[in-house]
């Protein structure tokens, strides 16, 4: 019997990874997203894998600025990944608002807003922070550092997860916003990489719709060129000026 593979799905933090995650376990797994484990919080190991052209293959979700080689000490075998890209700016603004929701809406302690500190600001998300003129200091310091979540080292910030990930071989690059407004260009993408039937992952999207709609919380507004609603055209430049390479090699 072949060894079983592993193909992780990566991506910089609010880019699309749990709308992926949620394709993946409707193609193959009837929906359970517990079978696409998130390497943070679960046991990969514990994966049902499938087989795909005669391999056995297992998935499983990470946010890691570089492919992870071993779990719990353990190796793991895998020759190919996916990577979402999404534009930063609307990244920054996905992550401002999940930080920026009220602690009991969060259902995962461990990601719940601090009861003080920068993101105990008494604001209810983005649109609030627009308002109150707060969304203007996250924005300075996400061109700063690229993240609102610094402590979380193994993602890094934006830029570094996103030049490790741009260029690497035996990875399927998706764009976040081809998921949104080209999906068909994405999955065709995704059914070939997998060697999978492309109208079998058509139906596994579809499905996935209903369980990834917008909640204005987790998944805030499943749209792209939010920036343009929230940020001015000089915010724009601002952070195309100290980031302007890697953000162009991102294609955007």
């Amino acid at each position: 019997m072949n060894p079983r593979e592993f193909i992780g799905i990566y991506s910089f933090p609010k880019s699309g990874n749990t709308w992926l995650r949620a394709v993946v376990s409707e193609m193959f797994f009837g929906g359970d997203w517990s079978a696409v484990p998130d390497c943070y919080k679960n046991n990969i190991f514990d994966a049902p894998y499938v087989d795909l052209a005669g391999r056995r293959i297992s998935f499983y979700k990470s946010h890691d600025k570089t492919p992870i080689g071993a779990f719990q000490g353990l190796p793991i075998r895998q020759t190919k990944y996916i990577y979402i890209v999404r534009h930063p700016l609307d990244v920054f603004l996905s992550q401002l608002n999940y930080f920026l929701l009220k602690p009991e809406s969060v259902a995962d302690q461990s990601l719940r807003p601090p009861a003080s500190g920068p993101f105990s600001i008494p604001c209810s998300g983005v649109d609030q922070a627009l308002q109150d003129g707060s969304l203007d200091l996250f924005f300075k310091a996400f061109v700063v550092y690229g993240t609102l979540q610094p402590q979380f080292a193994r993602s890094g910030s934006w830029m570094d997860n996103v030049s490790s990930w741009l260029p690497r071989p035996n990875t399927l690059v998706l764009r976040y916003e081809d998921m949104i407004s080209d999906r068909a260009r994405a999955l065709d993408g995704l059914a070939d990489f997998l060697t999978t039937d492309r109208q079998r992952v058509y139906a596994a999207a579809e499905r996935a719709e209903q369980s990834t709609r917008k909640d204005g919380h987790f998944f805030w507004k499943k749209s792209a060129g939010n920036f343009k609603q929230y940020l001015s055209d000089e915010q724009v430049a601002l952070f195309r000026r100290h980031h302007g390479d890697i953000v162009a090699r991102a294609g955007y």
